[in-house]
């Protein structure tokens, strides 16, 4: 799992996953493994420590949310903040100057299986990006079957 791999290479983060709920859809488990990397490899360099990873269902929609609460993204660079090469000029250290391509491939990953992706960032209640997918319906629980008429139950001998 991704948040694994972060944990191993990032020991001083905090990585808090709240994901207590199956859920399934028709995706590519490599790919929607880069969007989460992705997220949550920037929420642990621009942050100030601890990240929260929830996986929910919203109606028929997964749902993926990385919260940090290091420094908000420039207001002005929200809108374009998945375009290709983009990065906040301001706010940035040194660990986190990368290319700009994290969340372009992330925001086309999502796209690619129907969703979207957005990002909410303020001073005071810090950086969420939120990631949206088709999900199957939810799966009953299903119980061993039963045979209501034990007569008819047939067992070979051999």
């Amino acid at each position: 799992m991704a948040v694994d791999e972060l944990r191993s290479a990032n020991p001083r983060a905090e990585l808090v996953v709240d994901a207590n709920q199956p859920l399934s859809g028709t995706w590519d488990p490599d790919r929607l493994a880069q969007v989460a990397s992705n997220l949550i490899g920037n929420a642990v360099v621009h942050g100030t420590g601890r990240v929260d990873v929830r996986v929910a269902r919203r109606g028929d929609e997964a749902i993926l949310e990385v919260h940090n609460a290091g420094p908000s993204i420039p207001a002005d660079v929200v809108p374009r903040i998945f375009e290709a090469f983009e990065r906040p000029a301001t706010g940035m250290s040194a660990r986190g100057a990368g290319l700009g391509l994290g969340l372009f491939i992330a925001e086309r990953i999502v796209a690619a299986h129907g969703g979207k992706i957005e990002v909410h960032s303020t001073a005071a209640e810090g950086t969420t990006f939120l990631v949206a997918l088709p999900a199957l319906p939810p799966q009953p629980m299903q119980s061993p079957a039963v045979d209501a008429n034990p007569a008819s139950t047939r067992f070979a001998v051999g």
